[in-house]
């Protein structure tokens, strides 16, 4: 079996999330539940809204972005999708398309479906860009 997306994708796709949500987390609810006379600021009113804001804001982008992404490996027959909790594996037949797009100094590959499966129908990855051609040649033969 021979991954294609970036070993990156292990960071970004669950310390970072996991970090932000229980350590941030933590903060957000430390400023919520403190009372005034404690903390030395003088406008701790609008702190504890900017830091409960400034949570929920960038825990949506978090989670619209960076939890979208998965792990992509491929075989001879399939193509194998995980987010480290559950693998599936999909036919080659059943992939409609393959885009790729450049972001900054990381490409993003977009895989979409025929069928809607466990993870929708447009999985996002990102690219290994030394294997990218190799999962590009196998959809492209199958079809």
């Amino acid at each position: 079996m021979t991954r294609i997306s970036s070993a990156s994708t292990l960071i970004l796709a669950l310390f970072i999330p996991i970090f932000w949500f229980v350590f941030f987390g933590s903060i957000t609810m430390a400023f919520l539940i403190s009372d005034q006379e404690s903390l030395p600021f003088g406008f701790y009113g609008r702190l504890r809204w900017i830091i409960l804001g400034l949570f929920i804001l960038i825990g949506t982008g978090i989670y619209c972005t960076i939890l979208k992404l998965k792990r992509i490996d491929i075989d001879n027959d399939y193509i194998y999708v995980s987010n480290y909790f559950k693998t599936v594996r999909i036919p080659y037949e059943q992939i409609e398309s393959l885009t790729c797009k450049s972001i900054s100094i990381r490409q993003i590959g977009k895989l979409n479906l025929k069928h809607k499966g466990i993870f929708g129908n447009k999985i996002y990855f990102i690219v290994e860009s030394e294997k990218y051609s190799l999962l590009q040649s196998k959809i492209t033969s199958q079809h």
